[in-house]
């Protein structure tokens, strides 16, 4: 399982604000528009992106 908190990091490195909204599903405050490719830092694992939706499972 995921935390509830993730750190997103943009391509410019901003941080971005996450809220889990399932179990596979995060919802991502992008601060940027338009969205470019985001990395999810979880534990030691990075998981890149570029949808307003990630499925983390």
């Amino acid at each position: 399982l995921l935390p509830m908190d993730m750190t997103i990091i943009s391509a410019s490195g901003k941080t971005l604000v996450t809220q889990k909204i399932t179990e596979s599903h995060t919802r991502i405050s992008l601060t940027e528009l338009p969205p470019a490719v985001y990395s999810a830092i979880i534990g030691n694992q990075e998981v890149r992106f570029n949808r307003k939706f990630v499925k983390t499972r």
